[in-house]
């Protein structure tokens, strides 16, 4: 179960990513897919970075839970 704030967090942060001017065609990180990229920044090594699509996006922020 996740709480309120969580969510909105969730939500605020992919309309960052989303709506980002510098937002980059290329081949995601993950699948291997050529679409627009979003930045992926790790919770918990906010040293990594990941460019992903926004499918894997979504993915990698429900796996954080």
């Amino acid at each position: 179960m996740v709480n309120f704030t969580t969510l909105i967090n969730r939500g605020h942060q992919r309309y960052i990513a989303k709506y980002l001017k510098k937002r980059e065609f290329g081949k995601c990180n993950s699948c291997e897919k050529p679409t627009l990229l979003m930045e992926y920044i790790d919770p918990t090594d906010s040293s990594v970075k990941w460019l992903v699509c926004e499918d894997c996006f979504t993915t990698l922020q429900l796996d954080e839970e």
